[in-house]
């Protein structure tokens, strides 16, 4: 009704429900109405596949090709204290501190692509929830934004089912590993300048991508970056290099997506996603599950018409 294409995400409608349930169940308990009318609606059961947006094979390697050769970022800046603007260049490469500040949302991204973890969760972990013997992340926590609660703050998880051990490849640890040593060796740098954990006992208590004073990072931020990247790259990009527009979440869906692809059982995605339900994975993945069903049309096809022709 508002006249916009499209109708609510089922997230948002589930959300409208349980407001709407909490005061229709007040009204019937005072007698204001006779029945719930929420007791027996019936929610969507498919997410639209159009909206989830994901890399393919091809682009998820130019996307991690660029992470490696990033593109300075142009920013327009406004001059303080006028109307004006003025573009800056910002290498992220350019200066030591430039460089940690970099690698640590490369390590970022990588993660989030190879983990198919959420972003808060990502923003969340510390270097005591890395278990580099195992090639492990330990994911027991989660950054969310609320004015209520003066801004960013840690949280449980979404949903106990989020509380979960989700195993990486080597190389991300690799970096993780040397991300580690780069912020340990920056905070003995900067000395009371850090904001996140001194004690040199509990140094591992420090948040693993947190801003470059070491408090947690603004959830925000990644998506900012990660808008920049991409755009930066596109500017000089041929057409067949382009990346469509993407967020940090595009990245969990693309590693999703590849894993259906690559033939990774249901139940197994499922527990990587954090998903309380097998059925929350099937609906939101029905794009890949559907090009499983049909590539499962063409062995069979080749297997006894393709001999009859």
């Amino acid at each position: 009704m508002d006249g916009k294409k499209g109708g609510y995400s089922k997230r948002s409608i589930i959300t409208f429900h349980k407001h709407l349930q909490s005061v229709m169940r007040l009204a019937t308990k005072y007698k204001i109405i006779e029945d719930n009318p929420c007791k027996n609606v019936e929610f969507p059961t498919q997410s639209n596949p159009n909206k989830i947006k994901f890399l393919t094979q091809e682009q998820t390697e130019i996307f991690l090709e660029m992470l490696e050769n990033p593109s300075p970022c142009i920013v327009n800046e406004i001059i303080p204290g006028t109307d004006r603007k003025k573009t800056v260049v910002f290498d992220f490469c350019a200066r030591e501190v430039s460089k940690l500040q970099y690698n640590t949302f490369k390590v970022l991204f990588r993660v989030a692509l190879f983990s198919g973890c959420r972003i808060g969760e990502l923003l969340a972990l510390t270097w005591k929830d890395i278990d580099f013997d195992t090639n492990t992340i330990n994911i027991n926590k989660a950054v969310a934004y609320a004015k209520s609660m003066g801004g960013i703050y840690v949280k449980t998880p979404k949903t106990p089912s989020s509380n979960r051990e989700v195993v990486i490849p080597k190389k991300e640890i690799q970096l993780l590993r040397q991300l580690h040593k780069e912020q340990m060796q920056s905070i003995m740098k900067l000395g009371t300048a850090w904001e996140g954990v001194l004690d040199r006992a509990r140094l591992d208590d420090n948040f693993v991508f947190p801003q470059h004073t070491g408090k947690v990072m603004w959830t925000s931020a990644p998506n900012r970056i990660l808008t920049r990247l991409v755009n930066n790259h596109n500017a000089k990009a041929p057409e067949e290099k382009k990346l469509p527009p993407i967020t940090v979440h595009c990245l969990r869906h693309t590693s999703a997506t590849l894993l259906i692809a690559g033939d990774m059982d249901i139940k197994t995605v499922s527990s990587r996603l954090g998903h309380k339900r097998i059925q929350t994975t099937l609906d939101i993945y029905a794009h890949a599950l559907k090009k499983r069903d049909e590539q499962a049309s063409d062995v069979l096809d080749n297997m006894f018409n393709a001999k009859s022709s």
